[in-house]
């Protein structure tokens, strides 16, 4: 797809550049200061886009840090809610009876997995039937499963629930989720892009915003300045006028105005759902899966939730770079730990 981006920024540029406006400023005459006033304006667009594009490509859109674990109050389970992974992988978790820890097995090795001791005390706690207690290795009845494979502990306290990723076998941070197609856990997922081949996340998820702006900017652009070649080539011909004698000038110029006018309609409700999406301070995986009410635990204002994307620095809003004090002060832009509101009930993400 990236290849797909590219031929239609090279034919939007031989349509207006070389085929049309190129020779209008070359030849002089009364449309020499709008064919250059085109031109600029054009390349500056271009640029920008082309800056946000290979930003969003190349950018990392978050890695979970080695080792990273909740803090210590979370993993508190005392009057808290967590939960424990029954399975990890293609193998599964069994917990070593009188050992503040487990191995993961069915894989051909094992790995060992760091549990707090209070973890396996109740699920030893709760155990029924069938299952053996993991600090006994007596059967006893098994562990309340969640519907996604683990065993909660706890819950219904109303407090944060600790994640845990059986396919990484690591625990996930807040709004932090796995992408199938990357294999790894993404901070702030917002979607897996084909146009970028890259997860957008929460290092360059502005990035993304960025680049939806400039394409839809861009491609409503030149659109609009090769209309009147468009109907010009329907009504009379290729015969006259600059570039008249360029190869393939009748052809580029029509498919250069259709294709630009298509991405920009369809680029325009997309930036329109995404910028809703930043007023909110939600991402798209959490407004599709999740109930989202009015009462949106990380929506802390729109200007906040503005602030959390793109910075407090007004200057970078329009370039696909952070300040470096944003970077120091605003943790949420590293998509690790975010604000919340206080009149909230914690919810799982």
């Amino acid at each position: 797809m990236v290849l797909v981006v590219l031929a239609v920024v090279g034919l939007s540029y031989y349509a207006v550049v070389i085929a049309n406006y190129g020779p209008e400023l070359m030849e002089g005459g009364s449309r020499t200061l709008w064919a250059l006033v085109v031109l600029i304006i054009f390349h500056v667009l271009l640029v920008m886009l082309l800056w946000c594009y290979f930003a969003v490509v190349l950018t990392d859109p978050g890695e979970v840090p080695p080792g990273w674990r909740p803090s210590a109050e979370e993993l508190d389970l005392e009057g808290a809610s967590a939960t424990v992974p029954l399975t990890c992988g293609a193998g599964s978790m069994d917990l070593v009876g009188g050992t503040v820890g487990g191995y993961i097995s069915g894989t051909g090795s094992l790995a060992r997995l760091d549990i707090p001791s209070t973890v396996t005390s109740s699920l030893s706690a709760s155990a029924t039937d069938g299952f053996p207690s993991p600090v006994s290795g007596t059967p006893g009845p098994p562990p309340v499963v969640a519907g996604d494979g683990r065993a909660a502990v706890g819950a219904g306290t109303g407090h944060e629930r600790v994640r845990y990723c059986r396919k990484c076998c690591a625990y996930k941070p807040p709004r932090c989720h796995h992408c199938s197609v990357c294999g790894r856990c993404v901070l702030k997922m917002d979607h897996h892009c084909i146009w970028v081949a890259n997860c957008v996340g929460a290092c360059n998820y502005k990035f993304f915003l960025l680049f939806l702006v400039y394409t839809m900017l861009e491609t409503s652009f030149v659109s609009i300045v090769l209309l009147p070649q468009s109907i010009a080539f329907f009504k009379n011909g290729d015969a006259d006028g600059p570039g008249a004698g360029i190869p393939g000038r009748a052809g580029t110029t029509f498919l250069g105005f259709v294709f630009n006018l298509a991405f920009a309609l369809s680029v325009l409700s997309f930036l329109l759902m995404h910028l809703s999406l930043v007023s909110n301070n939600t991402t798209t995986i959490e407004a599709y899966e999740k109930n989202i009410s009015s009462r949106w635990r990380y929506d802390i204002g729109r200007r906040r939730n503005w602030e959390q994307v793109f910075g407090m620095k007004k200057w970078s809003w329009i370039l696909p770079v952070y300040d470096d004090d944003d970077l120091r002060r605003m943790p949420a832009l590293h998509g690790l730990d975010f604000p919340c509101r206080t009149d909230v009930d914690t919810q799982e993400y």
